[in-house]
């Protein structure tokens, strides 16, 4: 045995315990990023339901328009698959 061999077993086993550590980090981000980005990527953002956003129109048409447009939309879908019937919002 040299004086070489005895550090050894404890730097590697640091170093993998590090590894570990930084592979257990990198997959947590993953797990939580993923699905964050997937719903930001598939939400609609060209259609407002915020009546609020029409308050800043000047009174006319293009106001009235704004409101009419968020009025006749249809109702955001629950989040467990259960759908509002189309009839409903013709």
């Amino acid at each position: 045995m040299s004086a070489r061999d005895g550090p050894a077993p404890k730097h590697f086993l640091a170093s993998v315990f590090v590894l570990a550590i930084a592979a257990a980090i990198v997959a947590c981000t993953a797990a939580i990023l993923f699905p964050i980005l997937d719903i930001v990527r598939h939400s609609d953002t060209t259609i407002s339901r915020d009546p609020h956003q029409c308050f800043n129109i000047p009174h006319g048409r293009e106001r009235l328009a704004c409101f009419e447009t968020i009025l006749h939309q249809p109702p955001p879908q629950p989040a467990r698959g259960a759908n509002a019937p189309e009839k409903l919002w013709q």
